[in-house]
């Protein structure tokens, strides 16, 4: 998202979303009252599609690059 987006363009918010008592974001009066409703955030993370063949190649680690990151790092990942 960093990379395919530009926050001053790419961001929509929706207003007055429906969502439910469950959501734990809605304060406690609000619900009281029914009011189940909040926002979101939309973000257009896409490839600009007309300059798509322009655009930079995904950078993905090779094989080696790989074992080396998980020979390292992997403790991090374990449950």
């Amino acid at each position: 998202m960093l990379t395919r987006s530009d926050p001053a363009t790419s961001i929509d918010i929706i207003r007055n979303a429906w969502s439910t008592p469950l959501d734990p974001r809605i304060e406690p009066e609000r619900k009281a009252a029914g009011d189940y409703t909040n926002s979101r955030a939309v973000i257009d993370a896409c490839r600009p599609w007309h300059w798509r063949d322009k655009f930079p190649k995904v950078n993905v680690p090779t094989p080696d690059e790989r074992r080396l990151a998980q020979a390292k790092f992997g403790h991090l990942f374990k449950d």
